[in-house]
């Protein structure tokens, strides 16, 4: 698997199998272009902020509502 591979649309599932965890402790938290950020450059591309974790509790009970 090439690095673009690895990093283009299945990146949640690929990150998931790389560190043998669920893919559902595996969230995108942001992304955000560097094409922007980097005028001065040529090459350009994004960051991706990646949560690994167990899946949000809804705190709230039945008996809250």
């Amino acid at each position: 698997m090439t690095e673009s591979e690895f990093f283009g649309t299945n990146i949640i599932e690929n990150i998931a199998a790389f560190l043998n965890i669920p893919l559902s402790k595996v969230r995108i938290m942001s992304v955000v272009s560097e094409t922007a950020a980097r005028k001065r450059r040529s090459e350009s591309g994004i960051t991706a902020v990646l949560e690994i974790g167990d899946e949000p509790v809804d705190s709230k009970s039945d008996a809250d509502l």
